[in-house]
């Protein structure tokens, strides 16, 4: 066999030279094709150089030509512009210069003066006035710019619509402002004949493009095109001339121009004008002799090629296709192809030699195509069982394997995919302990002893296994000994039971999770069979008459729960058997510490066939809820504070009376000075003062009298069946019951306003008789208004008298001291007696501090001190209560302010307090330190001018320290020479 490959080498490498020979023909037949292209192409090259040479230079003339001569045409009209007669607007002069001007510089076709509002005053030749405001060259002549170069279609001269390029140059006041401009334009045909003029070689375009890219002129644009814009729609911005002139290439290159035609061209930049100048050759005219010399090479090779390659073929056809049938006979054998091998006599037509090698090969394919089918037929009986082996090993949902020394040496592919490995992996794994988890390892090696030394009858066991990315799976495994290779081993099989393991464990969780739940839930759960018996209670049961929780189970439901009917048929001892919602029923309990209500909802217990087979309950213990909404209704018309209807129920009231036939009588209360006890006394004293009212006014009514707290300090009364005589009646009974309560409290002032009005017939509304007595009510208010105010004071100065002696004498000492630093520091003798009327109510707002409060030993708390704080402003509200002391409540209110801005109440500071609080705030804490306090022992009156320096310019104005110290000093002088 090896003979025969060697032979077929040498028949391809015989193939290879003959493939050689004939590339080699065509090589030499290429040659001159190669050497006609080179010199083509160095001519085409050549003549490109040249022409991007000629344009470059023609590119660069129309450069410097348009530059110049714009740049002198600019100058000539600038020169025009700087004429005396043009700087003063002498029109007259300008009118008669500007034609001489147009005859002197023939390029120009029109100037003309523009105003500053954009019309052609003068100009020439003359037409009518021309409106040049839309003008870009007069938009920036605003701007104060010159020599504006654009492009436009001429209003002014000649044809109508030529395109003129305008020139213009601003003039300017002494002030700067802008007096108008000159402006002047040249047809554009006169450029277009410019660039014609200079122009170096009829083969080129050459444009020159504006700053968009729109064409201006083009060479070749003559007189006859006059009138019209040469490319009205043509623009070159995104051409590759045009985009390398802004970037500043000024090479020639190969590109596509704006026709889409492939160009060789130059492009320049004229950076005064922002102007560009392109100068573009078609390719075609230079690739022309390149093309001519090139088909007539290939037509050339073409007819050498038809007249060669048929002998060719000839030639070879009778050496290359024997060799080739050889080849693919011998490729067949090398590939094992020997179904595909055919005998026939096809090789005696060839040459002797070929004759001979091609028999030889034919003869051996012959052997090995009948030796092959012997093969093939026993083979065939061997793949039919073994393709039934591995069809039911490899397709078994259950995994197989042989462990053998202490590794896999067959696996199935379940197995592998039970663990996450493929069955190479597997079969490479130096133990078979790689799969198995640690806590099942020792059983395992056990077991796989036990089976190899036949010790006991193999039995399925469930291990744990490891995956390949770590996680655990359950496997049921069942090993048998057997042969492999010769070798004792283990036949086994694996089925992964881990659904059904983390299934069970679901289960005991859910039981133990369902168990927990239930045995602590403080609902009450329970279960009945069919004869209504208790099988089963859970969570908190309460301890009835009779039973307690372990006692229930077994006893009928109707002796544990009352009022079973919803649930439980009397007529039938069964359970309601129809499928449906829940049913809910109230159970009342009679405990000794109260009565508890429970709602509870019972529903059937069934089996997947639809019968019923018991019930559960859930009761809910839901006593406090019943007592809050039973709380909630009553704030629902209750008055919070003096127990009283509110508002709500009172109107509720008078819709409901509205329609009735018998007189209806209402009474209005309002309670006197509430608002002035609530600022000075506290909300804790206003709220009693209601509260005493409101019982005041139960007392004095009716019991089917309806009482109600319509507002802040307002009550209101309905009367059913009461007519003016009932309302005069209880009215009066009703200010004895207040004049009562000031006789028990004299120190808490009740007084209140009444009026009442009755609904005598049914035509007159409920509103309009509530109206009636809050008229009446006001009326009687107004009257009191004064004497209310005296009254309240009185108890506010009998309260404070009551409460606290010393502070009555404090506040006298300070008087008479705030008198003494006054008339010192210079006062009037008014504003002495003023100062001293203030010194004595100054801690009148006391009052509304509590006795416990004051007489504290010890440190405040803040809450405290916050409350002690309040008595300069409750002070404030009842000095101007009193007419008498009115004046000085703004004293009383800042006497507590410091000189450095951190006293209170509204953290003043400096001159801004009060003269007189400054005054009152040095004799306040001086008496104060010179006294006995609940919190301290005095000092002397040395020691208390010592604190008055050292809180000088912080605590208290240093002006008033230093005169009220040397007043101190005196009057301790004075006191001890009488002494001695």
């Amino acid at each position: 066999m090896k003979r025969w490959f060697s032979k077929g080498k040498e028949l391809f490498d015989i193939r290879t030279l003959r493939g050689l020979f004939r590339f080699f023909t065509l090589f030499l037949m290429a040659i001159p094709a190669l050497l006609t292209v080179l010199i083509a192409y160095y001519e085409y090259d050549e003549h490109k150089h040249d022409a991007i040479h000629h344009i470059n230079h023609t590119v660069s003339m129309q450069n410097a030509i348009v530059d110049n001569w714009v740049t002198q045409k600019a100058s000539e009209l600038r020169g025009l512009a700087q004429m005396e007669f043009v700087q003063h607007l002498n029109k007259p002069m300008m009118n008669q210069n500007f034609q001489a001007f147009l005859s002197n510089y023939t390029d120009f076709s029109w100037v003309a003066f523009v105003n500053r509002e954009g019309l052609a005053e003068i100009e020439s030749p003359r037409d009518k006035p021309v409106d040049v405001r839309e003008r870009n060259y007069f938009q920036l002549a605003l701007q104060g710019r010159e020599h504006i170069f654009d492009v436009l279609i001429s209003r002014a001269t000649g044809e109508p619509g030529e395109p003129v390029v305008t020139l213009s140059y601003p003039l300017f006041r002494e002030t700067g402002e802008l007096n108008g401009l000159i402006v002047g334009t040249i047809k554009l045909s006169t450029i277009s004949k410019l660039m014609e003029n200079y122009r170096f070689g009829g083969e080129e375009e050459t444009y020159l493009v504006d700053g968009e890219g729109k064409v201006i002129t083009r060479s070749g644009f003559s007189q006859d095109d006059r009138g019209q814009n040469p490319f009205p729609e043509q623009n070159m911005v995104n051409t590759e001339g045009f985009q390398k002139a802004l970037r500043g290439e000024t090479e020639g290159s190969a590109y596509w121009d704006y026709r889409g035609q492939r160009v060789i061209g130059v492009s320049q930049f004229i950076p005064k004008l922002g102007w560009v100048v392109i100068s573009e050759m078609d390719e075609q005219e230079l690739l022309g002799p390149f093309y001519r010399k090139l088909a007539f090479f290939f037509g050339t090779y073409v007819i050498l090629l038809l007249v060669v390659l048929p002998y060719i073929r000839r030639l070879s056809d009778r050496i290359e296709i024997p060799i080739q049938r050889m080849m693919l006979v011998s490729r067949m054998i090398q590939a094992g192809k020997f179904e595909q091998l055919k005998c026939d006599d096809s090789c005696d037509s060839e040459p002797r030699e070929l004759s001979l090698l091609c028999q030889t090969i034919q003869q051996m394919a012959t052997t090995i195509v009948g030796d092959m089918e012997l093969l093939n037929q026993s083979n065939r009986t061997l793949m039919e069982s073994e393709t039934k082996y591995r069809s039911l090993v490899q397709n078994t949902i259950v995994g197989v394997y042989v462990l053998q020394n202490e590794r896999f040496v067959f696996v199935n592919p379940r197995f592998s995919e039970f663990f996450g490995y493929t069955e190479e992996e597997v079969l490479a794994m130096s133990n078979y302990l790689q799969l198995i988890h640690s806590e099942s390892r020792e059983m395992v090696q056990g077991n796989v002893h036990r089976r190899l030394t036949s010790q006991a009858e193999p039995n399925p066991y469930e291990i744990r296994g490891l995956k390949k990315d770590g996680t655990s799976i359950y496997l049921e495994v069942l090993g048998t000994p057997v042969s492999y290779e010769g070798k004792p081993a283990i036949l086994g099989t694996v089925v992964d039971i881990t659904r059904r393991k983390l299934a069970d464990e679901a289960v005991r969780e859910n039981e133990a999770r369902f168990r927990t739940l239930v045995e602590s839930i403080r609902d009450l759960v329970f279960t009945l069979d069919m004869g209504g018996r208790i099988t089963g209670i859970y969570g908190e049961w309460p301890e009835t008459s009779g039973y307690n929780p372990a006692q229930i189970i077994g006893t009928h439901i109707s002796q544990v729960i009352t009022d079973v009917e919803p649930f439980w048929d009397h007529e039938r001892p069964q359970l309601q058997t129809q499928w449906g919602g829940p049913i809910f029923v109230e159970w009342t309990v009679h405990l000794p510490e109260g009565v508890r209500f429970y709602h509870i909802s019972l529903s059937p217990i069934g089996t997947s066939t639809g019968d019923v087979i018991g019930m559960v309950g859930i009761g809910r213990d839901m006593t406090e809820r019943r007592q809050m909404e039973e709380q909630l209704r009553y704030y629902c018309s209750h008055d919070p504070l003096t127990g009283l209807y509110n508002r709500a129920h009172f109107q509720e009231e008078m819709s409901r009376l509205a329609g009735s036939t018998s007189p209806v009588g209402v009474i209005i209360c309002d309670v006197d000075g509430l608002k002035s006890v609530n600022d000075t006394l506290g909300h804790p004293v206003g709220d009693k003062l209601l509260t005493g009212i409101g019982q005041a006014l139960t007392r004095c009514v009716r019991a089917s009298d309806v009482v109600a707290r319509i507002g802040g300090d307002e009550f209101a009364i309905l009367l059913p069946e009461g007519d003016g005589k009932a309302a005069q009646r209880i009215s009066q009974r009703i200010r004895l019951a207040v004049d009562a309560l000031n006789v028990v409290h004299p120190e808490l002032p009740h007084y209140v306003s009444l009026g009442y009005a009755v609904k005598g017939d049914a035509e007159k509304s409920m509103i309009e008789v509530f109206r009636d007595a809050d008229d009446n009510m006001y009326r009687e208010k107004m009257r009191h208004k004064s004497r209310v105010r005296k009254i309240i004071l009185r108890a506010l100065t009998m309260k404070l008298d009551t409460k606290e002696r010393d502070l009555m004498g404090h506040m006298q000492r300070v008087g008479d001291l705030a008198a003494q630093l006054g008339a010192a520091a210079g006062l009037r003798a008014d504003q002495v007696n003023n100062l001293r009327l203030a010194g004595q109510y100054h801690d009148i707002g006391k009052v509304a501090v509590s006795r416990e409060i004051l007489g504290k030993q010890g440190m405040l708390a803040p809450e405290e001190y916050l409350e002690v704080q309040r008595h300069s402003e409750v002070g404030y509200r009842i000095a101007q209560l009193k007419t008498e002391i009115a004046h000085v409540a703004d004293w009383i209110l800042f006497h507590h302010e410091r000189w450095d801005g951190s006293g209170y109440p509204q953290q003043l500071a400096r001159e801004g307090i009060p003269f007189e609080s400054r005054i009152l705030a040095i004799v306040d804490a001086y008496d104060v330190m010179t006294h006995n306090q609940p919190y301290r022992h005095s000092l002397t009156p040395q020691e208390a001018v010592a604190e008055l320096r050292r809180f000088s310019g912080t605590q208290f104005d240093p002006r008033l320290v230093s005169i009220f110290v040397g007043l101190i000093e005196s009057i301790i002088e004075s006191t001890e020479v009488g002494e001695s």
